[in-house]
């Protein structure tokens, strides 16, 4: 029945002789098997609906137990959002990033939470969740507090200088009290503003609005450092590369992955070179072998970030990877760049 629905609109509809492309994405729940109740029934099919969405549009989905489960656990998240206590339940973990000659020069704050009901939940799970029901300003807030109660560590690991890279949900920057924050937090731990970078996601920045726009650009007039994430997650063009208000671009994992080989490194180099005639630097992420390092080098990419040079970790880890990355840097014995390769013993997907 629903393979019949669909070819209805494989060749789209005529209106007044003229064919407009229509796609159709349907939702199946049965009764009994599916819900007892008409309401429950029609929820149900509702639901796998949005499953046939999600999984590519003018498709079917029949309601499932794993999508029930999946609702379930959506609905337990929201409840845990609202209640949880950040001190009691979020920790941060840091990313170092690096320069060619294996320096730190910042680190990347990245939020962890174990739940005593839920166990741990990743960021990829929880963030869109707490962004779409509105529950993320204390999160985001209590990031921002905690990750720079903690910089003064960072800089006694890496030096004054070292800069300390903070993540802030799409929905934050709609306030225009997320500028004034930032500025009360750092005169609260004694920080210095140029050693802060506002981290954004690519995706989002492709769609900043005036008002979006004009609140970049208040942190960027304040000082702070701003960071595009996730570049070439989205469909970016040339035009929005220019146009971006920012100081550092991060190529995201997946374009550094297509791109760091020998048949695309023009194509790379080029794409380095555009932002740095933009004065942006560039940072490649995902860096978990030896030959993606070596690749993004050569196209000449600033800083490094990934599983080769080191997962992410708490403070007391980070403090005796520093011990380890200072005795590498002064004698590397490998002939190799000083990073060893973490990408076997790890997730990194699910990790950063």
């Amino acid at each position: 029945m629903c393979a019949a629905i669909l070819a209805l609109f494989s060749n789209g509809l005529e209106v007044r002789g003229k064919y407009y492309p229509v796609t159709a994405s349907i939702g199946v729940a049965i009764c009994p098997t599916d819900a007892t109740n008409l309401a429950e029934l029609i929820s149900n099919a509702d639901a796998a609906m949005y499953q046939a969405k999600t999984n590519g549009k003018n498709r079917s989905s029949r309601f499932s137990r794993a999508l029930q489960d999946k609702r379930d656990r959506i609905r337990h998240i929201q409840e845990e959002l609202r209640l949880v206590d950040p001190d009691e339940q979020f920790h941060l973990v840091y990313m170092p990033i690096v320069d060619t000659g294996g320096k730190v020069i910042g680190c990347e704050a990245l939020l962890r939470w174990f739940s005593p009901t839920l166990g741990n939940i990743t960021p990829d799970e929880f963030v869109p969740i707490a962004e779409s029901t509105g529950l993320f300003t204390k999160i985001d807030w209590w990031v921002i507090n905690r990750a720079m109660s903690e910089h003064h560590r960072l800089k006694q690991l890496f030096g004054p200088e070292t800069v300390l890279a903070i993540n802030i949900s799409s929905a934050e920057l709609h306030s225009k009290s997320i500028s004034d924050y930032f500025l009360d937090c750092l005169a609260r731990h004694g920080l210095d503003l140029r050693t802060i970078e506002i981290e954004l996601t690519e995706t989002y920045a492709v769609k900043l609005g005036d008002q979006l726009h004009r609140n970049i650009e208040t942190l960027r007039e304040r000082g702070f450092r701003i960071s595009i994430d996730d570049f070439g997650a989205g469909y970016t063009s040339v035009q929005q590369i220019i146009e971006y208000t920012a100081d550092t671009i991060k190529l995201d994992r997946a374009l550094v992955q297509n791109l760091a080989n020998e048949e695309s490194l023009p194509a790379l180099k080029a794409m380095i070179a555009l932002c740095h005639a933009q004065n942006m630097t560039v940072v490649g992420e995902g860096v978990d072998t030896h030959e993606k390092l070596v690749m993004l080098t050569a196209a000449g990419c600033d800083h490094f970030q990934g599983y080769l040079i080191s997962k992410p970790l708490m403070l007391p880890e980070l403090a005796i990877w520093a011990l380890k990355q200072a005795a590498r840097i002064a004698g590397p014995a490998d002939g190799h760049l000083p990073f060893n390769d973490h990408s076997r013993h790890s997730g990194a997907s699910s990790l950063s």
